[in-house]
């Protein structure tokens, strides 16, 4: 983004005019100081400077990060030393002037806008005061807001910090009335605070969305909505609170933390595998067991007089929290053909312990799907008729509970559940086209009435510690700024706003950065660490999405930029093509080996419980690889996005640095390319050195370089470069 200065000064330049600093220093009284004594608007600044200020700033396009290094200024002690006790903190803005823009301090070249950070040396004859640019927001910790006790509770979690989270969440929706699988797993986290008789208190944070609660269980790995429980957020023990409050069997209290779940099995068995005559069944469909309903198998009988039975056998797997409530067992399917008779289809559900192939949940074993063994179905169903897609369901609760008696715990063991679907018509051929078995399953955590602390029972019938939400990360408390979306620079915006120094963002440079994320480009992240400081932020958030913000020291703004090494447009927006007339002691290069890459491997899409990555891929260009002689491990990285789910950052790494790009340094000297700032993008017309290595046919201006360093004083301005683009 390059600077832009005044005609005056400009002109003051090309008469070889001599260029000097001014500036300002705020306190109580506004100190004007100069290398000399000059006056600038009728505004007389004490020549007491000692010497002029170097400004150096940079960007790192691998690393995601910038910086502007800290100024010291020497003053000339001259009875100011008394007023620096109160200078700290205090804004200090550095001009180039000439002598030909003394008239209007609009027509010198701002520099430096930064604050006073202390002072390095005082003596009766120097002052030494050090200065940074607009940063010190950067090491303001995000998390300050404290959880506090409440008298007639034990807390926890008292002193904890009031979480932020950031991004799209998506809730499951099953309830014992309408169950469902529950497979989003993009939710975040609230922790329990305490319980009371009425209520159980969950952490939300500084979001104020609410949402229904999840409780995650692992061996299944679902997040199941606590059903019944408030959706709503309310203000408690200073935070924002998720209450549970799910109790409609007041007597027992059996009816807290009641989940229901909508179960596949989860693989498929052979019939020698079970001893139970009832199960012999020989066909074993994959569509059968995935979690899609519009997925059919047709498995059909031979019509033999033994009947020639065919079906599938499916088990289950995992460990549900807490007791069994409810089970119902549900089939898809529908007939091909004719017909199908009462008595022909059996599902059988079974508990197959120590693999003896005893059936514990005998009531069902043989069960025929038939309205009179308890059965129910659409389309007004009695047998599969037609060509009806038919759900079919029974309530097996009582039968699977009769299972303890036998030795089975009843409630949460899922390992040797059996679901077994067999037709059988002697001397008849039928087919049944099938497209899911299922278990409908509800449970439920008790909690003691009568004290403000939970029974300590099993790891899965404890309140667990942390639930889970799926309400967008949206909605703020009271005296934060709300953030719309959740794109990696509008969450970088938005800590900016609420947590650094407000908006000092450079809109535009905002929205062309925003505009290189797809539309799932999206972040999803809690903020749960109290050492977490603004610019560990913005940080992770620039080096997972793959963008830079910066500093400018000329206004002190933060500006955005995204470098994707991509075929550049007809314009790409070349700041200035540099003449051998416009700078001296050029020194061209390349980046070495080590920073090259021929592949990177990304993980993203994280596990809100296991912090596992759900999501893992790789960018890569085996033409670099052959042509560096690169092993399999040379030129490789391995980056993992927490926060941001998306591959921009991988391909853009890719595409810039799987060329040994060349470098360029050099001094200006042409006043029309003082304006060059850090970003810039800039080409070489013609070059005393050809540093045209890759492909010394192109044009020289074919290859073009973006500012990476510069170090500007009043009698140069010293630029570095890199290669981002050939034409």
């Amino acid at each position: 983004m390059a600077l832009s200065p005044s005609t005056n000064f400009s002109n003051s330049l090309k008469r070889n005019n001599d260029i000097f600093p001014i500036l300002t220093i705020a306190g109580s009284s506004t100190l004007y100081l100069s290398t000399r004594d000059v006056t600038v608007e009728s505004q007389a600044y004490d020549g007491r400077l000692m010497d002029a200020p170097s400004i150096i700033s940079s960007i790192d396009l691998r690393s995601f990060s910038s910086r502007i290094n800290n100024i010291t200024l020497r003053i000339a002690n001259g009875g100011y030393a008394p007023t620096f006790g109160v200078r700290n903190n205090q804004i200090v803005t550095i001009y180039f002037a000439s002598n030909g823009t003394l008239s209007s301090l609009s027509d010198c070249l701002k520099v430096f806008t930064g604050r006073i950070m202390g002072v390095s040396k005082l003596t009766d004859k120097e002052i030494s005061v050090n200065c940074e640019d607009l940063s010190t927001w950067r090491l303001n910790k995000i998390l300050k807001e404290q959880i506090e006790n409440e008298t007639g509770y034990n807390l926890p979690r008292k002193g904890h910090f009031k979480q932020i989270s950031y991004g799209d969440f998506i809730p499951n929706i099953s309830t014992e009335a309408n169950p469902n699988q529950c497979l989003s797993r993009d939710l975040r986290a609230a922790h329990l605070i305490a319980n009371d008789s009425s209520f159980i208190y969950y952490d939300e944070g500084l979001n104020n969305s609410g949402g229904r609660g999840h409780i995650y269980i692992p061996s299944i790995d679902r997040f199941i909505p606590i059903e019944n429980a408030n959706t709503a957020t309310s203000e408690k023990f200073n935070t924002n609170v998720i209450r549970i409050n799910n109790v409609s069997d007041t007597a027992n209290q059996k009816t807290f933390f009641k989940n229901t779940i909508r179960l596949s099995p989860v693989s498929h068995i052979s019939s020698s595998d079970v001893a139970n005559p009832n199960l012999d069944l020989n066909f074993n469909p994959s569509l059968a067991i995935n979690d899609d309903d519009d997925d059919p198998i047709t498995m059909s009988t031979t019509g033999s007089a033994s009947g020639s039975p065919a079906g599938t056998l499916a088990a289950m797997s995992g460990q549900l929290n807490g007791s069994i409530a409810k089970v119902v067992a549900v089939i898809i399917a529908e007939n091909v053909g004719d017909d199908i008779p009462d008595g022909v289809v059996n599902l059988s559900v079974a508990h197959i312990y120590d693999n003896s192939g005893s059936d514990t949940l005998a009531g069902i074993a043989s069960s025929d799907v038939r309205t009179s063994n308890g059965w129910s179905g659409n389309n007004s169903w009695s047998a599969f008729a037609g060509n009806n897609k038919y759900i079919v369901k029974k309530d097996i609760t009582s039968d699977w509970n009769s299972g303890s008696t036998q030795g089975y715990q009843p409630g949460v063991n899922l390992t040797d559940i059996v679901m077994a679907l067999r037709i059988s018509d002697n001397n008849n051929i039928r087919s049944l086209k099938v497209y899911s078995l299922y278990l409908d399953i509800t449970t439920y955590i008790e909690l003691d009435q009568s004290t403000t602390t939970y029974s300590q029972k099993s790891m899965t019938e404890q309140i667990p510690e942390t639930i889970y939400i799926g309400e967008d990360g949206t909605l703020l408390e009271s005296g934060y700024t709300e953030v719309a979306d959740h794109g990696p620079t509008e969450v970088h915006e938005n800590i900016l706003v609420n947590f650094g120094p407000g908006d000092i963002i450079d809109d535009t440079t905002q929205a062309a950065v925003e505009g290189n994320f797809n539309a799932d480009g999206k972040v999803r992240c809690t903020i749960d660490n109290p050492n977490m400081t603004v610019q560990d932020a913005l940080n992770k958030l620039q080096q997972e999405a793959g963008f830079i913000s910066y500093i400018r020291p000329s206004d002190g703004k933060l500006y955005y930029l995204i470098e994707d090494g991509n075929d550049k447009s007809s314009d790409p927006g070349i700041t200035l093509s540099l003449t051998t007339a416009m700078y001296r002691n050029p020194i061209f290069g390349t980046i070495p080996l080590s920073k090259m890459l021929w592949r990177v491997n990304y993980n993203y899409d994280k596990h809100p419980s296991t912090g596992e990555y759900r999501t893992s891929g790789v960018v890569q260009d085996t033409d670099t690889k052959s042509t560096y002689s690169f092993t399999d491990t040379s030129g490789v990285i391995t980056i993992k996005n927490d926060w941001v789910n998306e591959t921009e950052v991988a391909q853009n790494l890719v595409n810039v640095f799987k060329y040994q790009r060349m470098t360029a340094q050099c001094e200006i000297l042409d006043p029309n390319a003082w304006k060059l700032e850090i970003g810039d993008i800039i080409t070489f017309s013609d070059p005393p050195a050809d540093f045209r290595l890759r492909d010394n046919t192109a044009a020289y201006t074919d290859y073009q370089f973006r500012i990476t360093d510069t170090t500007r004083t009043v009698n140069s301005l010293k630029i570095k470069a890199m290669e981002v683009h050939k034409a």
